[in-house]
């Protein structure tokens, strides 16, 4: 699949590779730091809340 991302002759759609390659991706971060049911702890939830609750604080540039 390396090979054919970097290829231009394949025959997948180039969003499809992407997304392919993005659950892979996902799946690694899930494997290695778990998904927060199997062995709930604070850090799913810290998680969650850095992610969707909180605000993010930026200034605009002059």
């Amino acid at each position: 699949m390396n090979k054919q991302r970097v290829d231009d002759q394949h025959p997948f759609v180039v969003l499809f590779v992407e997304t392919v390659f993005n659950l892979a991706r996902i799946a690694q971060c899930t494997y290695q730091y778990g998904d927060g049911l199997g062995a709930p702890d604070t850090r799913a939830k810290k998680r969650v809340l850095s992610l969707v609750v909180e605000p993010i604080n930026f200034t605009l540039g002059n």
